[in-house]
């Protein structure tokens, strides 16, 4: 569960497919040594594919909250130059959009 970075980006593969990508940030509070509150920030890709792509692009934005369940799915290319570029992304299996409290009472 996070918010997204940005706001996400619907394309379409040659066979007609909708992808919608994402990345959407996690934050973990921790105590450190000296027993203050930290935050740390993680960033995750996340990939969303066909009828719930199309669906979700018409209803998240940047900072929308949301609870992504999925697969980890590991990637490389690499270009004309030989230049090689590698990375994680989560396929998303369910993407539910989440409302805070406060968001639901501005909403009545």
């Amino acid at each position: 569960a996070g918010r997204l970075t940005a706001d996400p980006e619907l394309t379409f593969s040659s066979t007609g497919h909708a992808r919608l990508s994402f990345r959407v940030a996690v934050n973990r509070p921790y105590k450190d040594r000296q027993g203050e509150w930290q935050e740390e920030s993680s960033f995750f890709p996340v990939v969303v594919w066909n009828g719930m792509a199309e669906h979700l692009s018409q209803r998240l934005a940047k900072a929308s909250p949301v609870f992504v369940t999925g697969r980890l799915r590991s990637w490389s290319t690499e270009n004309e130059a030989g230049q090689k570029r590698a990375g994680i992304e989560v396929v998303a299996r369910s993407c539910q959009l989440l409302v805070h409290p406060e968001e639901q009472e501005d909403a009545h």
